[in-house]
């Protein structure tokens, strides 16, 4: 008996490995092996010639150039940081209420739910779409996508046929434009976040309030500790995607780097930029990480 239960258990190892063995080769080929590639190429000159790439060591200058002469390096990188910062907690937070709206019981509750989700759809598409066309980094580099944003010129003509004075045109016009950005960029978390609302018990919410408990309290007490390891999931999808967007101006100065063909200081400036995120998602995970009562360690 003993050994036919070592044999099942056995198969189970051997079926797992060779359900991973595909995704560790496409890993290391398409994943480790570029990567490694890059940081080899930033410490170097790398130039086309014919048949591949030829290789002139210079150490740190990629480096130096990129924290001493560059002028649009690091400002470019401390503005992408700000922006994520400013942007974070305004997607979190409509984020959240919009999933706990979604979570009540209405009529026509799925179509809504599709409504908010379709942007994402449509990003994935118009993005297959633009890497098959010639055009698409001239448009990423000119910042025509502007992260999605949308220029409301029907609305502007609109208020404007009206007689409405052009300062309040404007405002109105960035303010909608603003509202379809964010909600453009929260389709995924507004899905984990309503997930996460889903493996809520109501029967917590239920005794909660036969204890005299307020909305409010029950807000605080009891959803936002339970949708704590979501919300940790949603910080660092967000931070990933504000990174990596294109009208992000570090990814635009980058992009322009390997526009010009020059590839070792674009591995450079890929690699301090990988350095400063990983720093980053550190820190949040260090703060958002669930600490211990003191009871508990005293104990051990």
């Amino acid at each position: 008996m003993k050994q036919h239960r070592m044999g099942y258990t056995r198969r189970k190892q051997l079926a797992g490995i060779a359900f991973i063995t595909p995704w560790l080769i496409g890993c290391v080929y398409f994943l480790v092996i570029p990567l490694m590639k890059s940081l080899y190429y930033s410490f170097g000159k790398v130039k086309v010639v014919l048949g591949g790439l030829e290789w002139t060591p210079v150490g740190f200058d990629n480096y130096i150039r990129l924290f001493v002469q560059d002028e649009e390096a690091l400002p470019n990188l401390v503005s992408s940081l700000g922006s994520m910062a400013m942007s974070l907690p305004v997607i979190v937070v409509f984020s959240l209420m919009i999933a706990m709206v979604l979570n009540r019981k209405f009529r026509g509750r799925t179509v809504v739910r599709v409504i908010f989700f379709l942007p994402v759809i449509i990003a994935s598409s118009v993005a297959l779409g633009l890497l098959e066309s010639d055009s698409v980094s001239d448009m990423y580099l000119s910042g025509s996508m502007g992260g999605m944003s949308v220029q409301s010129t029907q609305l502007t003509n609109l208020l404007m046929n009206m007689g409405i004075s052009e300062g309040i045109v404007t405002a109105i016009s960035g303010f909608t434009s603003d509202i379809f950005s964010l909600a453009w960029k929260s389709g995924i978390q507004i899905l984990l976040f309503l997930a996460g609302l889903q493996t809520i018990p109501p029967q917590t919410y239920e005794a909660a309030k036969i204890e005299g408990a307020t909305a409010w309290q029950s807000f605080w007490k009891i959803t936002v500790p339970q949708l704590t390891p979501i919300t940790l999931l949603i910080l660092v999808y967000t931070m990933i995607d504000s990174f990596t967007d294109y009208a992000n101006p570090y990814i635009i100065l980058l992009l322009e780097t390997i526009r010009n063909i020059n590839i070792g200081y674009a591995s450079a400036l890929a690699w301090v930029y990988f350095a400063v995120i990983s720093i980053v998602l550190g820190a949040v995970f260090f703060l958002a990480r669930e600490k211990k009562p003191v009871s508990e360690e005293v104990r051990r």
